[in-house]
């Protein structure tokens, strides 16, 4: 062993440690986001379809 091997071991550590503490400042808002586009997308996606489907209902209810 040596002193370079702890000298490795503790590097390690400490970049898990960065590691951990970055993944709790970073997931949360990144997910927030991803279920905003989401949501966003639902709602300016759903909104005209469903509108659309129902004019075609219309048209086609009135002329049969």
């Amino acid at each position: 062993m040596g002193a370079w091997n702890e000298a490795r071991r503790e590097r390690r550590r400490r970049r898990k440690r960065f590691e951990e503490i970055l993944g709790w400042i970073v997931a949360p808002p990144l997910l927030i986001g991803v279920w905003l586009a989401g949501t966003y997308l639902y709602t300016a996606f759903e909104e005209p379809i469903g509108q659309v489907i129902q004019a075609v209902q219309t048209i086609l209810n009135k002329y049969h």
